[in-house]
């Protein structure tokens, strides 16, 4: 247990003193990325049971990290189970089971706003002597559907990039190195908490089925906000981005491009001119 909080400890020196994630060159060695889970599911199912297990997945990074800490938030309205101290009941997965690793307790204190936040999510972090963290599974934790759950509720679930400048805080800080702590695995840190983020969402259908082409803010439908957005990343993709997991749905012709005739066709879609999509 020491060797695992002197290396943590260790992990967390070096994060700290970095202060925030630069943005990620354009090909770095490793592109590691993060994602959570799409889950559709109808009513009925829901009636059913109202449990959802969700798994936080890592690729791209087999065998090339010794240290993490991440952070997930959930949708206020999920519930987390939690143990007698209070933290977040899960199981780790395949892709950290030679590490040390543990849950942490998912708050901490804002200085500039001056309070404790507190976060609906799951905070892990793990540590070991070498590079022996692979690809696969990270964590897996049942959700909790509210009791009035149903059709049209999206639920977004959420990977968060945490340092000195989004928590307000020197000693909160997202972690992913490798055990030389070099260039390297600053360039797979960056790239993952800059550009590999993939969050992810439980929505409610009435038969089941994703209904997602087209919208592209996440919000569970297809609006004049899609419309705009999809303009908006057209004119400038990196003043107006997309979120990665949501970057398909915007491509509603097909053609393998996001552009000013996917907001055209998105447009007659609210305005109920056309029914479908032809990209589905």
């Amino acid at each position: 247990m020491k060797r695992f909080a002197a290396a943590v400890s260790a992990a967390i020196m070096v994060s700290a003193m970095s202060g925030s994630f630069a943005v990620a060159g354009d090909d770095p060695q490793l592109k590691p990325e993060l994602s959570l889970p799409r889950v559709v599911l109808s009513e009925d199912d829901v009636k059913e049971n109202r449990n959802v297990k969700v798994s936080l997945e890592l690729s791209g990074a087999d065998k090339s990290y010794s240290s993490f800490e991440f952070w997930t938030q959930f949708d206020d309205r999920l519930a987390i189970p939690v143990d007698s101290k209070g933290l977040p009941k899960i199981k780790f997965g395949s892709g950290v089971e030679n590490m040390q690793t543990a849950v942490a307790a998912n708050s901490y204190y804002d200085h500039k706003k001056q309070k404790l936040v507190t976060v609906n999510g799951v905070r892990t972090i793990g540590a070991a002597y070498s590079d022996i963290g692979s690809s696969g599974t990270v964590f897996t934790v049942t959700l909790t559907l509210p009791e009035d759950a149903k059709a049209g509720d999206v639920f977004p679930l959420n990977i968060i990039p945490m340092n000195r400048e989004t928590a307000n805080n020197d000693f909160v800080s997202s972690i992913f190195m490798n055990s030389a702590r070099d260039e390297s695995g600053q360039q797979m840190q960056n790239w993952l908490f800059s550009k590999g983020l993939n969050g992810g969402y439980i929505k409610i259908t009435s038969d089941g089925t994703d209904d997602s082409m087209g919208d592209v803010t996440g919000d569970g439908r297809v609006s004049s906000s899609d419309i705009v957005a999809v303009l908006q990343y057209t004119a400038n993709s990196e003043k107006y981005p997309i979120r990665p997991e949501l970057l398909e749905n915007g491509d509603v012709n097909g053609d393998g491009t996001i552009n000013a005739q996917d907001a055209y066709i998105i447009q007659q879609y609210d305005a109920k001119v056309i029914t479908c999509f032809s990209a589905k």
